[in-house]
C-alpha cells in the first residue's frame, strides 16, 4: 500500500472535547444577606443630640425629657440676659423628623458639690461662656480644663463647671428656637444660635424674628417649611461653594 493508503491519523480536531469552565456544573452558593449599611455621619446640621435632656413645664409640672420629644409651644428651661433661669416658649423645632447621623461632641463637666453631666452638641453650635458681658463660643473651641456655665444647685442662677473630658460620637440631632433665643440643654446654658457663616448673634436674632411671628399666628407648618428651605439653601448651596 502507498502512503495514501495508510490509516488516517486523528487530528486534534478529532480529540474528545475538553469541558470548558462554562460546561462545569454550577455549584449552588448561598447568597449572603447584605448587612444594613451604617449611616455616614455628616457635619452639616448645627444642633444638640436628639437624646440630650431639657426641662419643660407642662401645666404645673416640670419634667425632664429628651430633646426629640419637645414640640413648638412647649415651655423649656432657658435663662434671661442677666442669667436668671426661666421657662421660654419654643417657637420652632429644627430637624424634628430627621434620624440622620451627625457628628457630635460629648463635653463632660463637673460642677460644685460633684454635680456632673455631659453636653452632646455639634462643634459649630454656640454655648454661653460669660454672662457679663454676654459671650458665646463655638462648642468645638471648648477645652478640657476650661469652664461651662451650668444650672446652679438653687436653680435661680447659673454656676461654673469644669470640663473634664471631650469625646466624639454621632447620632440624630435637634435644635430649638425659643422666644428669647436661649435654652438650657443637658444642664448647660446655651443658645439657639450657631456659628454657621459666622453671622453675629444680633443679626441671627433679627433673621429668626419672622419665625416667631409665624408661631404666634399659629402658622407653624409654614415656619417648618421655610426653615427647611433655608437649611437646604445654606448647606446645599452656600457652604458647598465655600
Amino acid at each position: 500500500p502507498t502512503p495514501t493508503d495508510a490509516p488516517a491519523t486523528s487530528t486534534p480536531t478529532d480529540a474528545p472535547a475538553t469541558p470548558t469552565p462554562t460546561d462545569a456544573p454550577a455549584t449552588p452558593t448561598a447568597s449572603p444577606s447584605s448587612p444594613t449599611p451604617t449611616p455616614t455621619p455628616t457635619a452639616e446640621p448645627v444642633c444638640f443630640s436628639a437624646e440630650s435632656e431639657v426641662k419643660v413645664m407642662r401645666g404645673n409640672l416640670v419634667e425632664k425629657i429628651a430633646l426629640r420629644e419637645v414640640r413648638a409651644g412647649d415651655l423649656v428651661e432657658a435663662f434671661s440676659a442677666t442669667g436668671e433661669l426661666l421657662f421660654a416658649e419654643i417657637v420652632l423645632v429644627q430637624h424634628a423628623n430627621s434620624e440622620a447621623a451627625t457628628e457630635l461632641l460629648e463635653v463632660s463637666y463637673e460642677g460644685a458639690n460633684a454635680k456632673t453631666g455631659t453636653l452632646k452638641v455639634t462643634g459649630n453650635h454656640l454655648v454661653l461662656e460669660e454672662l457679663n458681658p454676654r459671650r458665646f463660643v463655638k462648642a468645638q473651641s471648648l477645652k478640657v480644663g476650661g469652664e461651662l456655665l451650668i444650672v446652679g444647685d438653687d436653680w435661680r442662677e447659673p454656676s461654673r463647671a469644669r470640663i473634664t473630658s471631650i469625646d466624639k460620637t454621632n447620632g440624630p440631632v435637634r435644635n430649638v428656637l425659643t422666644m428669647n433665643n436661649m435654652v438650657v440643654v443637658d444642664g448647660v446654658l446655651a443658645s439657639s444660635f450657631t456659628a454657621v457663616l459666622n453671622i453675629p448673634t444680633r443679626i441671627q436674632a433679627a433673621l429668626l424674628a419672622p419665625f416667631k411671628v409665624l408661631h404666634l399666628l399659629g402658622l407653624n407648618a409654614v415656619a417648618d417649611y421655610l426653615d427647611k428651605a433655608v437649611h437646604s439653601f445654606v448647606f446645599g448651596t452656600v457652604l458647598r461653594r465655600n
